[in-house]
């Protein structure tokens, strides 16, 4: 589950390499997930921290995970089903 909000700043590239770690996979399983087309997208986006929510939809997805996104008392919950690009 990644976890975005709650009153701390939360770096989220080391949310998913703890992830990837669990599930036993590497940052190079990604470049197709986020269909980025090379390994050097990917080490940017965990280097400079730069998660769009599609980004982060995606990885929660590929590691059936959950996207929750907290905003002061409220909580939302992302999944792929439901999330659109605009």
């Amino acid at each position: 589950m990644l976890f975005v909000g709650g009153g701390s700043m939360t770096n989220l590239s080391n949310e998913i390499k703890a992830l990837l770690v669990i599930k036993g996979l590497k940052q190079l399983d990604l470049v197709d997930v986020l269909g980025v087309s090379s390994r050097q997208a990917v080490a940017n986006k965990f280097a400079r921290d730069s998660w769009s929510v599609e980004d982060l939809v995606k990885v929660v997805d590929f590691l059936d995970g959950k996207l929750i996104i907290k905003v002061d008392s409220r909580e939302v919950e992302i999944t792929k089903n439901h999330f659109q690009s605009r």
